[in-house]
């Protein structure tokens, strides 16, 4: 750059006047009001130096992309004004723009609130911003609950769920179930709370019915044969003839239905229970085999268990078919009981 050495005579700058922008720099010179063009990318002239030349003003000063942050677009990549530099400053990584501030958002480091971004808080165990979390409460008690209610005669229901976008549960608006219009002398009546019945259901003749997975309002009083699959247990028919077991309650109609049967009563000693007709109390109406057994062996036969191993063995050696047990005692277990009666001899 050419040094100084303009001199002013009669009002003009004169011998080198500065004519022309050097190396980004712009001139104001001898008084003269024209300045020198800056670039586009840097477009305005900071103000520098100064020389009195015979009192009139030489001043010179550099091109600068802003001079404050209002010269800044506020942009991630543009968001505040380096005055050192003159040039607008992006955002680091998980940063962003705010009022011409970088401000932290989620995983940015930080020690407070302060160094992240609004909508964003400092997460102690972390020590990152992390998206602030709406207070708020539960509606209902979990996800999946269903609430019921009655409106001129028809049901409708609601559901328990995350339906926006804070942690806390909230109902579903109300949706359309059922007419009780529709089912003959039927009509629909508000219930209990909630933690207790769905509320609102159609009712007939005091025997009310829900849906599955809500408790059933089976009035038993009304001759209804169920509230909850516990009421379905094995079941003997009128006649007394048929074991039903595998029972499960059908809500909708408080009525059992039962997987399995059988009308084959083998005596009239035996049980009905979950696995079908017991007949262990059952008096055989046979004559109860007995014989000794061709072997011997010492008294460590193994239990009871063990002896009568050794006897069904013996047994099916012999083609004698049938189940055998040992004629023997322990500590629990007497041998007589061990040996079914009988109405004949044995």
């Amino acid at each position: 750059m050419p040094g100084f050495n303009s001199y002013c005579s009669g009002g003009s700058c004169v011998s080198g006047g500065w004519s022309n922008c050097v190396s980004e720099e712009c001139w104001i010179y001898c008084a003269r009001t024209s300045t020198q063009t800056c670039p586009d990318d840097k477009p305005y002239c900071l103000s520098g130096s100064s020389i009195d030349c015979n009192n009139n003003v030489h001043s010179y000063g550099t091109c600068v992309e802003c001079i404050d942050n209002s010269y800044c677009p506020g942009t991630d990549s543009k968001c505040y004004c380096d005055i050192g530099s003159g040039t607008c400053k992006a955002c680091g990584a998980n940063q962003k723009c705010e009022n011409h501030e970088c401000c932290g958002v989620t995983d940015y480091s930080c020690s407070s609130d302060n160094d992240c971004c609004s909508g964003y808080e400092c997460d102690s165990e972390s020590g990152t911003c992390q998206p602030k979390q709406p207070s708020c409460s539960d509606e209902c008690d979990y996800s999946g609950e269903k609430d019921y209610k009655c409106s001129n005669n028809i049901r409708y229901k609601r559901t328990c769920g995350n339906y926006d976008d804070d942690p806390c549960l909230e109902w579903s608006s109300w949706t359309f179930v059922e007419d009780c219009s529709d089912l003959t002398g039927w009509h629909c009546i508000e219930g209990s709370p909630k933690s207790q019945y769905a509320e609102g259901w159609c009712s007939k003749s005091g025997c009310h019915y829900s849906y599955p997975g809500i408790p059933s309002k089976c009035d038993k009083s009304c001759g209804a044969e169920c509230e909850s699959n516990s009421d379905c247990g094995p079941k003997v028919s009128a006649d007394g003839t048929t074991c039903y077991w595998g029972g499960s309650c059908d809500t909708g109609t408080c009525e059992c239905s039962y997987a399995h049967s059988d009308s084959n009563k083998p005596c009239d000693a035996a049980v009905c229970t979950e696995n079908g007709w017991d007949t262990s109390q059952c008096i055989p109406e046979y004559g109860v085999r007995v014989f000794v057994t061709s072997s011997s062996w010492n008294g460590n036969l193994g239990g009871l268990s063990g002896a009568d191993q050794k006897c069904q063995e013996a047994a099916d050696a012999a083609g004698l078919g049938g189940t055998w047990v040992a004629w023997l005692s322990d500590s629990t277990h007497n041998a007589k009981d061990r040996i079914p009666d009988t109405n004949v001899e044995h």
